[in-house]
């Protein structure tokens, strides 16, 4: 007698008895059907996604625009302090009839959030002091080389010139021989110039005040990071245990039809991975532009826009979008091993 050997299939299959379990390509493709399908459900779904991670970005997006506007503001307190400094030391500077010339020098070593200090300090003399003429900025070979800058001028703002030499004949040409300085003072001393530092004298216990106070801003930041954190986890986890248990009678279908376990806990994970990663994506930009136009209301869209750190924002998209697919995986394998284990039977007389 002739067996007659069993035709093939045009899609290999892992057979085992009558069940049987299709290949990653053929799972992802049933999973965006039943999307596809679902569209009303994975939509709900989604939404839950993204709010939880749009709550999340907002709150990392707020924190970021709120240092940096604090940033702005104490950088505006400082460019006061030292226009009030320099209005004390050479006179008014409103007069137009009786000009003063400022000459400012700088050292090599200028770091980045000095750079921006003297940039707003050099701005806010142009736009508030009619009556003074400024000379610079310019480096320290530049000033000693050219000493004629110094002709009848009434102050030098010596801004981190650190160590530094030669300073007795440009001294000499100046109306008015005040030094006020950004940093080292002592490049200056014994010159028979009048010194004086741009800062305000801070006494230890306003230091330690101010240090506490930024440590108390940083832990309620983390509390409501942590906060923000429980929320997106437990919204997403309600959206898909939710979705998955909908889908019980046809989970319970396919079991019948021969989908092993495995199986059943693979597309639901590839559905909670999708939703996750693309609910990610869609309240990363929801969550950046709320909290951008929550604060362009009061300091207004330039300014908040300018205040936006592109890198740390990048780093807290990144972690949403990480974030959101990681809770949307594992919230969906409690609710896909029960439905995996449930009895075929028990999950068609689901009525949900």
């Amino acid at each position: 007698m002739t067996r007659v050997p069993n035709p093939v299939r045009s899609e290999p299959l892992e057979t085992r008895g009558r069940v049987h379990s299709p290949p990653m390509g053929e799972s992802v493709r049933m999973t965006y059907t039943g999307i596809r399908n679902r569209l009303g459900r994975t939509i709900v779904t989604w939404v839950g996604i993204v709010l939880g991670i749009a709550f999340l970005m907002a709150t990392l997006v707020t924190s970021n625009i709120r240092s940096a506007l604090q940033e702005v503001a104490d950088r505006h307190t400082s460019v006061q302090s030292m226009r009030a400094i320099l209005r004390a030391e050479i006179g008014d500077l409103s007069n137009k009839e009786a000009i003063k010339t400022v000459v400012i020098v700088t050292g090599r070593s200028t770091g980045a959030e000095d750079q921006k200090l003297l940039t707003d300090f050099l701005k806010h003399l142009g736009e508030s002091s009619e009556g003074l003429k400024v000379q610079g900025p310019m480096s320290v070979a530049e000033a000693q080389g050219n000493a004629e800058v110094f002709n009848h001028a009434s102050s030098l703002i010596a801004w981190s010139v650190g160590q530094s030499s030669g300073w007795d004949q440009p001294l000499q040409k100046m109306k008015q021989r005040v030094v006020l300085t950004y940093g080292d003072e002592s490049s200056f001393q014994d010159l028979g110039a009048r010194v004086q530092s741009l800062l305000p004298k801070v006494t230890p216990e306003q230091e330690a005040r101010r240090l506490d106070e930024v440590q108390n801003r940083r832990t309620r930041m983390r509390w409501l990071v942590a906060i923000s954190l429980l929320v997106a986890a437990i919204g997403i986890s309600n959206a898909l245990l939710m979705s998955v248990t909908e889908r019980y009678r046809e989970i319970g279908t396919m079991k019948c039809l021969g989908a092993l376990n495995g199986f059943i806990i693979r597309l639901i994970l590839l559905e909670s991975g999708f939703l996750g990663v693309m609910g990610g994506v869609a309240g990363v930009i929801v969550g950046t532009l709320f909290a951008i136009l929550g604060y362009s209301g009061t300091y207004g869209f330039g300014t908040v826009l300018e205040s936006v750190n592109g890198a740390d924002i990048s780093i807290a998209a990144i972690a949403c979008l990480v974030l959101g697919w990681i809770v949307a995986v594992v919230a969906g394998i409690y609710p896909a091993r029960v439905a995996a284990n449930m009895v075929p039977a028990d999950a068609l007389r689901t009525d949900i």
